[in-house]
């Protein structure tokens, strides 16, 4: 048993610095993705967070020995994954449908962020004195059915979204103006912009105005949008990160 476990790492370790050789000569790439694995993407603000946090432990590492160990750590994740379970990687895309790419990636990059710099996090947020992220509202949320109404209630029961006219208006109603510092400009969240990132049983939440979801849900991404400021503007690391992208 132990001999063929050996002979399964092995394989496992030969496919993975197999697929990683034929990476290396994928391209071009877009400019916000560092790599693709198995046409999976690992976007450029995930390396950037990746090598932030190696830097603390590891000054001297490269970015692309970090980019090295993703995709590798990448490719004998999947083929483990697929071997124990084949059926596993099915259940896990079927659990986020709806959720367009850019916002897997930014999902991805807050958990990455917030679990790299907890501490630090847990610091700022301490010292800011603020209960949670609607703290930072600059101007009450419109959350009024007037508002809303006439932008998420579905025309006909044929449809399942907005149409082109409600994606418009939704774009141009601001619900949440904020800034994290005083000497930061005013920041906005419109309708779209909180609808476009949910799935679709919320949208379902939202076309059924239902406020209290849409204020959870405003909450939750100005918690993502703080941790985001945060790590740009007071991690100290975000600077290097982006010089060093060439």
């Amino acid at each position: 048993m132990a001999l063929r476990r050996g002979m399964l790492a092995i394989g496992l370790a030969v496919v993975a610095l197999a697929s990683y050789a034929g990476w290396q000569h994928w391209g071009p790439l877009p400019d916000s993705v560092a790599a693709t694995v198995d046409n999976a993407v690992i976007p450029l603000d995930t390396l950037n967070v990746f090598v932030a946090a190696a830097h603390r432990s590891e000054p001297d590492v490269s970015r692309e020995a970090v980019l090295k160990g993703l995709v590798e750590n990448r490719l004998l994740a999947a083929v483990a994954h697929k071997h124990d379970d084949p059926a596993g990687h099915d259940h896990a895309d079927a659990s986020r449908v709806g959720y367009d790419a850019q916002t897997r990636h930014e999902q991805q990059r807050f958990k990455l962020i917030r679990t790299a710099f907890a501490d630090a996090l847990r610091v700022a947020v301490e010292e800011s004195g603020t209960k949670n992220s609607l703290d930072y509202l600059s101007a009450p949320l419109v959350l009024s059915n007037d508002a809303l109404s006439p932008l998420l209630t579905l025309e006909q029961a044929l449809y399942a979204t907005m149409t082109e006219a409600q994606q418009h208006g939704a774009s141009q109603l601001v619900i949440a103006r904020y800034r994290f510092d005083e000497d930061q400009p005013e920041q906005t969240l419109t309708l779209w912009d909180l609808y476009r990132r949910q799935n679709i049983q919320l949208k379902v939440q939202m076309h059924n105005l239902n406020t209290g979801f849409i204020r959870e849900a405003i909450k939750q991404q100005l918690t993502m949008e703080y941790v985001f400021y945060w790590f740009d503007q007071h991690s100290g690391l975000s600077g290097e990160c982006h010089r060093r992208r060439g």
